[in-house]
């Protein structure tokens, strides 16, 4: 018995499959992106794309590439430095046209270059290239009230919740995950290249 449309239905009645893609090896690409927290701060983090893992967030009074800057250098001290950081096209991280004209380009992309990361852009339209890191977003949007702030939040989500995107089957946390795809020599490098 076949499952959905006959194969010569025209292509938008044709089911579509969901796909996951994500990398193999921890520090070959981060998510960074800012939220507006509940009480009016900004939240800047950074997620590992192999395995969730939260390698670096902070709070602030604006979204500033600042800001961003200043959780990056902890993170890349803390866990390494990633081969690439996809962000949104927002000012923290991009100069657009007009900006770039004004003062040249974000200070964002400037250190990315002095610091041999390969700072990519998430297609504008298609909120699914920051997938992962807006799941974490939703997830401190329902139950930040429900923790002490950022910093236990921050634990529970890399130490203590397992992800149902990881083994689910040994309820693998994202730090456990971070540690179990961190490649050996030469690794991140090559995946960094796929895509």
């Amino acid at each position: 018995m076949r499952e959905g449309p006959p194969s010569g239905a025209p292509p938008g009645d044709q089911k579509r499959k969901w796909v996951r893609y994500e990398r193999e090896y921890s520090n070959s690409m981060w998510h960074a992106a800012f939220r507006r927290l509940p009480d009016g701060g900004w939240l800047v983090s950074y997620m590992d794309d192999a395995s969730r893992f939260i390698t670096g967030f902070g709070v602030y009074g604006e979204a500033t590439g600042d800001g961003a800057l200043e959780v990056l250098g902890k993170a890349v001290e803390n866990h390494g430095k990633p081969a690439s950081i996809l962000t949104a096209h927002g000012s923290p991280f991009y100069a657009g046209k007009a900006e770039r004209g004004r003062r040249g380009g974000a200070k964002f992309e400037t250190e990315m270059v002095r610091m041999g990361i390969r700072h990519r852009l998430a297609g504008a339209g298609r909120p699914q290239s920051h997938g992962k890191i807006s799941r974490y977003h939703g997830e401190i949007k329902a139950k930040l009230r429900l923790f002490c702030g950022m910093d236990d939040f921050v634990d529970w989500w890399n130490n203590i919740r397992p992800h149902m995107s990881l083994d689910w089957d040994s309820l693998e946390t994202p730090a456990r995950a971070f540690a179990r795809k961190m490649p050996g020599a030469g690794a991140v490098a090559a995946d960094a290249r796929g895509g």
